[in-house]
Order: C-alpha cells, then sequence, then structure tokens
C-alpha cells in the first residue's frame, strides 16, 4: 500500500488466486468535492469461461451515465483495462491460477486526480485477442460491460467461411475496413453511388462466429451492419460517408482477410496499406503466428539492432525500459529525455509511431503549453498519417487546437470524417471551439446560439447525467455569462448537482472557472467557496493556486464590505482579517508570482487609514513597476475605480481611456467600458445636480466614443440633452434622444421641441402657462432657460417657465434659485408685493449666511415701502452677513437712510464701518468720503 498526494491506493499484483477486497478511498472525491453517484455505486467483477475454458469472459455492472470502460494493449503481453468513475472494483470468483491466459494483474487508481481504476493483466502469451460490449442501461443498475479473451486459430481456407472479427482503419489518405475470417465462399460486391453510398456484400455460405461483435463506425465508414440468413449465406451493408466516391477490394483466402479500400476525391488511396497488412498476416501465419487485428495498433517490440554507447553494446531495450521506469515514476521529464536519446541512436527504429506518440502523452502530463504540443503532434501526424490510432490522435489536435485558442483551424476540422465517433465528446469540443469564436468574435452571435444549441444536444444525449452532462452544464453557464445574462448563468451553476460537482472536480480549470464566474457576479461567498476548494484539492498546481489565493482574499474583502452594510461589525471585522491573511501569505509564498503582484494593487484596498492621495501615490508607483500586461490593466482599472469613488470622473474615464489605447484583452475592455459608462453616468448625474452642464457635456465628450445613439446608454444620453438644453443646444440635444422611449426622455423631447420653436410665448400667454410633462430633468431646464432669459429681461416669461414647477422635483439649490428668478421676474415687472413674497419663501427659516438674499430682500422693501421699512433688515445684513463686501455695502445703505433722517451722527458711524470692513475697494473710499463730508456738515452744523 502506499499514499501519494493525499490518495490511499491499493496495488495488488497477485500471481495466485485473488480474493481480496480492491478499495480506493480517494480524497479528492471524499474530503473536497462531493462523491459523484458513480462512486457510491456498489459493482464487482464477474469471471466465468467458455468454449471448453478456452475463452475467459469477465463482466461487471457500470454506474448510470457513466463512461464506457476502454480496453487496449500497452505491450504485447500486457492487456490495459480502464474503468473510470469507480472507486473499487471487489472480486471474488477470479482464481488467477486456474486462468489459462491471466498470469496477474495490477490494480491502482487513474493518476493525477482522475477518479476511476487502471487495471493491467500480464497475459501468459502474445497475440491473445480480446472484445468487449456493453449492454443497455438500466437508471437504476447502470449498465453491463463485458470482455473477453481468447486465441484465435489458425484460419483454414478449406473451411466453411466464418467472419470472426472486423475493424475500420480511419487514416489521412483513405479508410480501410478490415474484416478477419476462416474459410472461403463465393463473395459478390456490389456498390451503390450516389448522396448516400452503399457497398453490398453477398457472401454465399457464411456465418459469424461466436467472436464477432458490431463493428465501430469511422472516417468514410458510417456503418456496417451484417445479416445472417438461415439458408446458410450472409448479407453484408456498409453506409459510406457522402464524400467517399471510389471503393477497392483486397482479399486474401490464405490470410483471412477481406479489406474493403474507401476513398474521397482527395485521398491518394490506402493500396499499400491493405497490401502490408494483407502480406504482414500471411508471413505471420507461415510461422503460425495468429494475430488477432488489434495487433494492427502499433505497440513498442525490441529490436535486435545494436548500437556501441561509451564502449558498451546497447539496444533500444536500454532506452524504453529507463524511460518507462521514469514514467512509472512520474518523471516525464526524464521519460522524454529517453525516448529522445532513442531516436537519435537509433533514427531508423521501428517503434518510431509507438516513441513519438508517448513523447506527446509525457508532454502533455508535463503541462506543456498547447501549441508547443500541437507542434509536435501535427509533425507525428504527418509522418504516420494513417495509424490506427489516426482518430484519436485527430481528436487530441481538435482539442489542442481549442486550449491553444486556434479556434478558426478547430472550427475548420470540425466536420473531419476521421473524428472519433463519441457523439458526447465530440459535440462538448465543438462547443468549446463555438464559446471561443464567441469571445474572439463578440460581434457575430452565431457563434453563441451554435453552442448552445450543441450543448442542448449533450444534456439530451446524457440525459442529464455523467461527466458529459456535468461539463455541458458548466460550458452552458460559460455561454449564458457570454450573454451577459447573470440570473441564465447563476441559476445554471446552481444547477451543478453533487454528481456533477464529483466529475468538475477531477478538472482543476472546472472548479477554478466556476468560482471565478460567482465572483464576477458579485456572488462572493460562493466564490470563496470554490476557491478555498481548489487551494486545498489542487496544492500542486503551482501556476494556478497564486490566482486562487488572490481572488479568495479579493472575495473575503467584498464580504467585510457587505457585512458591515448589513450592520454586522464583527463579522466584517473576521472577513477583512482574513483577506488581510491572504493578501499576506500570497507575499510570501508566492512573492515573484504574477498574482503576487496583482496583490499589490488590491492591497491598497486594505488600507483604510490612508488618504486617497497616499493610495493613488502608491497604486502610481505600482504602475511604474508593473511589465505584466493583465496585472497593469488590473491597476489601471484600480486607478479609474479609486478616482471615480472619490468623485473624480473626469480623470477615472481619462484613465480608462488610457487602459483601452494599450490593451486588446476583449474582457478587460469589457470592464473598462462597464466601469466608463458607469462613472460617466454618475458624473453627469452630479454635475447635473450641481448645476454645471458644460461638465456633464465635456465627461460625454471625454468618454472617446459614440454612444450617443447605443440604446444601452439611455440614462446617459438624457443627461447629455439636459445639459445640452440648459446650454441653450436645443437641436444636439433633440439628436441625442432619438429612438428613446424612456418617459423622462419623452417630456424633454417635448420642452425642446417647444422651445427650438420661435412662438411659444405667445402661446403660452393664451393659454396661461407653458404645457408638457414635468420630470426632474425638465424642471432643471426650465430652470436654467429662466436664467437666461433674465438677462433679456423676459420677465412674464420667466414666470410662464417657472411658476408650474413643483418643488419636489428641485434640490434645495435649484429651488432657491427658483425662488430668486422668480423674485427678479416680479421685480422687473414692478409687482413689488409678489417679488416679496418669494424672497420671503426663500429666507423662511434660514440664517444669514452671506447676507445677499437679505440684502436684495431689504432692497425690495426699500423700493415698495420706503426707508423706514427698509431699515431693520439693512441694519441686520450689515451686523450679522457673513460676506465683507454685503456687509460693507449695507452699511453703507444704512448709512444713506440715517442721513436722510437726520441722524449724522450714526450715518457717519455705518460709513466708517463700511470703509474698515472692505478697505481698498471703491465703495470703501466714497464711504470714507461721505463720513468726512458728514464729519464737515455736523462742524459747520455746530
Amino acid at each position: 500500500m502506499t499514499i501519494r498526494n493525499g490518495t490511499v491506493i491499493t496495488n495488488a499484483i497477485v500471481p495466485n488466486g485473488f480474493r481480496i477486497l480492491l478499495v480506493l478511498w480517494v480524497y479528492l472525491g471524499c474530503m473536497v468535492f462531493p462523491v459523484p453517484e458513480a462512486a457510491a455505486f456498489f459493482t464487482s467483477l464477474k469471471y466465468s469461461t467458455a468454449d471448453q475454458g478456452k475463452r475467459e469472459i469477465f463482466s461487471f455492472f457500470i454506474p448510470p451515465g457513466a463512461k464506457k470502460p476502454t480496453l487496449e494493449l500497452i505491450d504485447p503481453t500486457q492487456l490495459l483495462l480502464t474503468v473510470p468513475n469507480l472507486l473499487a472494483l471487489p472480486a471474488t470468483a477470479f482464481n488467477v491460477e486456474q486462468s489459462p491466459w491471466v498470469q496477474s494483474y495490477n490494480v491502482k487508481s487513474i493518476p493525477e486526480r482522475k477518479m476511476g481504476l487502471w487495471i493491467t493483466f500480464k497475459l501468459k502469451k502474445p497475440n491473445l485477442s480480446f472484445r468487449d460490449s456493453l449492454g443497455t442501461e438500466d437508471p437504476v443498475n447502470g449498465s453491463l460491460y463485458q470482455f473477453e479473451l481468447d486465441e484465435l486459430p489458425k484460419p483454414d481456407p478449406a473451411a466453411a467461411m466464418q467472419l470472426r472479427e472486423g475493424l475500420v482503419l480511419p487514416g489521412r489518405d483513405g479508410t480501410l475496413l478490415v474484416l478477419s475470417h476462416t474459410g472461403s465462399t463465393e463473395i459478390q460486391k456490389n456498390i451503390e453511388k450516389g448522396s448516400n453510398p452503399v457497398v453490398r456484400i453477398h457472401l454465399k455460405a457464411a456465418r459469424l462466429a461466436d467472436t464477432w461483435r458490431s463493428i465501430i463506425p469511422g472516417g468514410l465508414v458510417e456503418n456496417v451492419f451484417v445479416y445472417e440468413f438461415p439458408e446458410g449465406h450472409a448479407e453484408m451493408e456498409v453506409m459510406l460517408n457522402e464524400k467517399a466516391n471510389s471503393v477497392h477490394f483486397h482479399e486474401s483466402t490464405r490470410a483471412g482477410f477481406f479489406i474493403i479500400e474507401v476513398l474521397s476525391p482527395r485521398d491518394i488511396g490506402r493500396n499499400n496499406d491493405a497490401r502490408r497488412i494483407i502480406g504482414e498476416r500471411e508471413n505471420d501465419l507461415d510461422q503460425n503466428i495468429v494475430k488477432p487485428l488489434n495487433r494492427l495498433f502499433p505497440l513498442y517490440e525490441p529490436s535486435s539492432e545494436m548500437k556501441t554507447l561509451a564502449k558498451k553494446p546497447v539496444t533500444e531495450d536500454y532506452f524504453w525500459s529507463a524511460a518507462k521506469e521514469f514514467e512509472q515514476d512520474h518523471q516525464n521529464e526524464k521519460a522524454r529525455a529517453y525516448l529522445g536519446s532513442l531516436l537519435e541512436t537509433f533514427p531508423d527504429t521501428p517503434n518510431r509511431e509507438v516513441i513519438d506518440f508517448l513523447r506527446i502523452d509525457l508532454a502533455r502530463r508535463m503541462n506543456w503549453k498547447p501549441g508547443w504540443v500541437l507542434g509536435e503532434l501535427e509533425s507525428a501526424i504527418a509522418r504516420h498519417p494513417n495509424s490506427a490510432n489516426h482518430p484519436r490522435h485527430r481528436f487530441m489536435q481538435l482539442q489542442l487546437l481549442n486550449e491553444a485558442g486556434r479556434f478558426e483551424s478547430a472550427l475548420a476540422m470540425m466536420n473531419d470524417p476521421n473524428l472519433p465517433r463519441d457523439k458526447s465528446a465530440l459535440l462538448l469540443e465543438q462547443a468549446k471551439t463555438n464559446i471561443g469564436l464567441a469571445n474572439s468574435h463578440p460581434t457575430e452571435p452565431r457563434f453563441i446560439a451554435e453552442a448552445e444549441q450543441l450543448l442542448q444536444q449533450v444534456q439530451t444525449l446524457s440525459e442529464g447525467r455523467g461527466e458529459h452532462a456535468a461539463v455541458a452544464l458548466y460550458l452552458l453557464a460559460d455561454v449564458m455569462d457570454l450573454k451577459q445574462d447573470r440570473t441564465a448563468t447563476l441559476t445554471l451553476l446552481e444547477q451543478l448537482n453533487p454528481e456533477h460537482l464529483g466529475y468538475l472536480g477531477m478538472n482543476p480549470d472546472y472548479i477554478m472557472g466556476i468560482a471565478d464566474t460567482y465572483y464576477k457576479y458579485g456572488n462572493y461567498s460562493k466564490a470563496f467557496q470554490y476557491y478555498a476548494m481548489f487551494m486545498d484539492a489542487f496544492p500542486s498546481q503551482a501556476h494556478a493556486v497564486p490566482w486562487a489565493m488572490l481572488r479568495a482574499a479579493e472575495s473575503s474583502l467584498q464580504l467585510s464590505r457587505h457585512a458591515e452594510e448589513q450592520n454586522n461589525p464583527e463579522l466584517g471585522r473576521e472577513r477583512f482579517d482574513d483577506a488581510k491573511r491572504l493578501f499576506s501569505r500570497l507575499q510570501k509564498q508566492y512573492s515573484g508570482s504574477d498574482a503576487a503582484i496583482w496583490g499589490q494593487i488590491f492591497q491598497l484596498s486594505l488600507e483604510r487609514k490612508s488618504s486617497f492621495k497616499e493610495r493613488l501615490e502608491k497604486l502610481d508607483k505600482v504602475i511604474k513597476s508593473i511589465s505584466l500586461p493583465n496585472a497593469l490593466s488590473e491597476a489601471y482599472l484600480t486607478r479609474a475605480e479609486l478616482l471615480g469613488n472619490d468623485g473624480q470622473y473626469r480623470q477615472s474615464i481619462e484613465t480608462l481611456n488610457q487602459l483601452l489605447n494599450m490593451t486588446e484583452g476583449t474582457a478587460v475592455i469589457r470592464r473598462a467600458i462597464r466601469l466608463k459608462k458607469e462613472f460617466l453616468e454618475k458624473g453627469m448625474a452630479v454635475a447635473m445636480e450641481d448645476g454645471r452642464p458644460e461638465f456633464a457635456s465635456l465627461l460625454g465628450e471625454i468618454f472617446g466614443m459614440d454612444w450617443r445613439q447605443d440604446p444601452e446608454f439611455s440614462q446617459a444620453r438624457i443627461l447629455l440633452a439636459e445639459a445640452l438644453m440648459q446650454m441653450g443646444d436645443h437641436k444636439s440635444s433633440l439628436t441625442a434622444l432619438q429612438n428613446l422611449e424612456d418617459p423622462a426622455a419623452e417630456a424633454l423631447r417635448q420642452l425642446g421641441q417647444i422651445l427650438e420653436g420661435r412662438e411659444w410665448l405667445q402661446s403660452a400667454r393664451k393659454e396661461g402657462k407653458l404645457g408638457g410633462a414635468m420630470t426632474r430633468e425638465v424642471a432643471r431646464v426650465r430652470l436654467a432657460e429662466a436664467n437666461r432669459l433674465l438677462d433679456k429681461n423676459e420677465w412674464e416669461a420667466v414666470q410662464l417657465l417657472l411658476d408650474p414647477l413643483p418643488e419636489g422635483l428641485l434640490n434645495g439649490r435649484d429651488k432657491e434659485r427658483r425662488l430668486r428668478f422668480l423674485a427678479r421676474a416680479e421685480l422687473g415687472r414692478g409687482r413689488f408685493p409678489h417679488a416679496v413674497k418669494h424672497l420671503e419663501y426663500l429666507l423662511s427659516n434660514r440664517p444669514m449666511g452671506d447676507g445677499l438674499d437679505y440684502y436684495n430682500y431689504a432692497t425690495v422693501i426699500q423700493m415698495w415701502k420706503g426707508d423706514d421699512k427698509a431699515l431693520p433688515p439693512f441694519i441686520k445684513v450689515a451686523d450679522e452677513a457673513t460676506d465683507k463686501e454685503v456687509r460693507a455695502l449695507a452699511n453703507i445703505r444704512v448709512g444713506d437712510i440715517l442721513q436722510k433722517m437726520g441722524n449724522f451722527e450714526d450715518a457717519k458711524g455705518r460709513y466708517r464701518q463700511a470703509a474698515e470692513i472692505a478697505p481698498g475697494t471703491s465703495w470703501a473710499k466714497v464711504s470714507s468720503e461721505n463720513a468726512s463730508q458728514l464729519e464737515m456738515a455736523m462742524e459747520v452744523g455746530r
């Protein structure tokens, strides 16, 4: 028993009777992620024999939705059974000592945290035949999987014909259908051409051997049907791909092979391959070696060639054995190096194909970049274009194209008939291609629609169960995210049940993706949960763990803010401390990582005691030190957010413009545009509230792209239209409102059309009011228009604009402006009582302040009721106003009134106060002169 990476593994090589329970307890399944139903499914290995003990039959049930197990030779005497999604397979009825074909076997868990079993059978002799089958699925009991081992006898040309087995071999240059048989009979061949070509084979006297199994289609062969008739003859229908346009036949009764070669117009043919297969078969039979069709797949076989290395004779086995030992020990880099040395030492090795593709598998396990692996794979496919494993290699090529982001190339090979016929797996890969294209072509919705349709097909085919269903559900959430449908995205993620998560938990990218999606949409509690899962389950993922730690820290920080907003300061502090610890741990453990650099940016959010200016200065220093494009983008986004949240909207938008000019990342661009839109709307709204329409318009100009007809910017367009109207540009404001159906937009549009016309005042006079819907924006535009008309002495127009305004639509500052404008208009019309009424409303329960409004009120009182009534308010302003110039002016007015009343002494005092309050002003000089003249007059009077 060994313990590796937290997984308890029982490895048993049993030369004698095997009667112990094979138990695998996997840390990933039991400690971090929910165990899928497949893992909880109980099954056991059944054993029996047939054909007088010459055929061994192994069977067991696999759980509903689980992948079909696979059988493959890994060398001539080792057979590997891969059983996905099972943690244990008890076997109590199999006795190795009594087995005719199995010498021993080894059981272990599939490495790299992929749940399942590898069972390696050591065979007593090479060239054994094996075949498998999968029964119909039961929703409770699953499906019965069965495989057989036996030895095929040498074909006898003189015997009655029996079809033993068939195999389709797709390749770059065409497709071969190889039929193995014994005996001979008259064979009639008929080819039916057309859009759905068919090859019909009539076997005059033939039957199916009990070793015959349904043929798995591939390449240009779409399906194979074989019919036995009671009369003793048989017929075969080979359904061909629509691209097939020629068929050739190769047969050898001595070899017991009948080969159908199917070609498309572009294929150069497989004639040499067919002849080689038949020739090698005949040579083997001459030596009494009977190889089943599974031996058409390449295997390493020792070569007798010898070379001298460091004065020692070596064969290929020296390098091969060392490579396999290192592979077993997971030292993949060393294994690859030995295989490379083998190729250098024996460049003409007959094992080249096996070595080439094993080196590629090792590179994948070493987490090479997809583009690097892809280069090696494409070279290997070019060297071995018609390998028996060609469909598997083509599917790997499709996967690597997707992983490398070469989606156009992936799309181009989607309809390659040489891809495997695992429909769900192929649909998933096609969906990934379309998702990638949707990301790189955001303006083309067809890719999203195609991906969604493909994933729905997978859900239907899998009935929502198993690994394919889990991945399809995850990718559907990704598609909804691309459509920016937050509700649908989160709903789909919530549909991931424990079984789904068990399957997804075998792939770190999926768990990280779920966490990232929750983070993106602000579900920080779920995001933190999945980031923590990732760090616990995949500590060896050195490139990804720092990012998970960073995002977990950010999530904790957001949860802290949320707790504080919910008046839960204790939880807020706890989450805040968690964030600080995670950021600190990130800087300690992964100080050289890209994530740590990002962490420096986000740590600024933790410096609550620092001022805005200090945080901005620190951020700018970080920006100068960053060389990573993505981190630099994040820093610019943080800087823009910091500025925007401080109310510096112009600088925030300008920062985002800088970022957009230097990045091509789709995700960054989306975030930047979203932030720009947010701060554009906030900044314009604040500017309009503050009475600064020119600044609101300026923000629209700085935004830097044509958004004025974009329906997504409806609120900003309304604010822009209001700003333009306030500045008197009614025509441009109406252009900004085009095609907007919002009630606020319609109200502004009505007002703009009225004000744009020249006759609105006459019409309003007749009706006694200016009609139209009333909104906050309309109220502010009316106020601005009234202000302009005051300068033109259009007193009546001002009243028509401002009298019907409901006070609830205006903020405190604008309410005051309205009353001032109305008072001024009434004063202009000589209607003093109305002017006083508006000013008294303005001054009601209001402190003196700068005193200007009180000064104006006193002035109107003086004009209406004379000096006696005006004197008290002027004195109040002169004594209490905070503005020195207003106080000085008020003192002069008091002095003037007192002088008229004959109170020269007090008048003189007021003049002197005025001169002292505002020395150096023009009225200070006048006040001093008035005081001096009064002094002289008083002297004369004495």
